[in-house]
C-alpha cells in the first residue's frame, strides 16, 4: 500500500514595514495557519535600519511607504526610516522544525 504523507500547512510572514504588518495582519487575522511576525530577515540577527522608499501619488500630496529595504543605502540621507528587529530564519526555525517549501519576495 502507497504512503500516504500529510502535513498542515504553516506560513510564517516576516513584515519589518509597520504600514504593510497592519495590513498583513487584517487580511490573515481568521487564519489559523498563518503567524505574521514585525521582522526583517537577513544573514545576522540584531536591530538594523529599515529605510522606507517614499513616492507620492500624482494627484495628491499623500506619501507612501509601502516599500523600503535594510541597510546604508547611497541615497539614504534624508529618507525615512527606523530600526527594526532582525532575524535570520537559522535562529528563527531552529527548533527543528523542517521547512518544506521558502519563497522570498525581496525588493533591490
Amino acid at each position: 500500500m502507497a504512503s500516504i504523507v500529510s502535513f498542515i500547512l504553516r506560513l510564517f510572514l516576516f513584515e519589518p514595514n509597520p504600514f504593510n504588518l497592519k495590513k498583513l495582519r487584517n487580511i490573515t487575522t481568521r487564519a489559523k495557519n498563518v503567524e505574521v511576525y514585525p521582522y526583517a530577515v537577513s544573514n545576522k540577527k540584531g536591530h538594523e535600519r529599515f529605510y522606507f522608499n517614499d513616492f507620492r501619488e500624482s494627484d495628491t500630496e499623500h506619501y507612501h511607504y509601502e516599500a523600503g529595504s535594510l541597510g546604508n543605502q547611497n541615497n539614504s540621507e534624508g529618507r525615512y526610516s527606523m530600526e527594526v528587529q532582525v532575524v535570520t530564519l537559522d535562529t528563527f526555525f531552529a527548533t527543528n522544525m523542517h521547512i518544506h517549501f521558502l519563497k522570498i519576495d525581496t525588493e533591490g
